[in-house]
């Protein structure tokens, strides 16, 4: 069980020593929320939302570091010149391209989880394979 003190870490990791022009918003839910992004925005955002009351973090953790594998890839299909086909396939709802899309989201991620580990001393490596487990299950949901 995580508290959500990592979870405030790991923002703080990502934000200001792991990742450029990402901004990360940890959101408590009591009831419907909405939020409009302004086009041309200077810097990517996630929003994670958490329930009222939580007492456990670990898959606000998880879905955390698979959003930043989403940020990743951003990255390198832009660098690549292949943004059309990230937003062609970030859109899909299932298939094997998007199951293999979402798939390198969580190893981009579980990478990025690993680097948080290695440098943090919040949470201990055997979390890695808890996330690629978590990753997994998730990824049954695009087939």
């Amino acid at each position: 069980m995580l508290s959500k003190f990592v979870l405030d870490r790991a923002k703080s990791f990502l934000c200001w020593d792991f990742l450029d022009n990402l901004s990360i918003q940890l959101v408590e839910i009591n009831d419907t929320v909405a939020y409009f992004y302004p086009p041309q925005n200077r810097l990517s955002s996630i929003v994670v939302f958490y329930e009222s009351g939580c007492k456990d973090f670990t898959h606000s953790l998880y879905l955390l570091f698979h959003e930043v594998g989403h940020y990743l890839q951003y990255s390198m299909y832009d660098s690549n010149n292949q943004l059309e086909d990230y937003w062609r396939i970030i859109q899909m709802d299932r298939g094997e391209e998007k199951v293999k899309f979402e798939s390198q989201a969580w190893a981009l991620g579980r990478d990025a989880l690993k680097k948080f580990a290695e440098n943090t001393s919040v949470i201990s490596m055997n979390l890695l394979d808890e996330y690629t487990d978590y990753g997994h299950d998730c990824i049954k949901s695009y087939q």
